[in-house]
């Protein structure tokens, strides 16, 4: 679907990484979320 809208492979391995990484962020509490 992603893809249809143009979107590259290299593209979506970038969000899926920076996803990942806030996710293990939140996990391990590194990062919060502040406002």
């Amino acid at each position: 679907k992603i893809l249809m809208l143009g979107f590259d492979e290299k593209f979506i391995r970038t969000w899926d990484y920076y996803f990942l990484y806030c996710a293990a962020g939140f996990r391990s509490r590194t990062l919060g979320n502040y406002q």
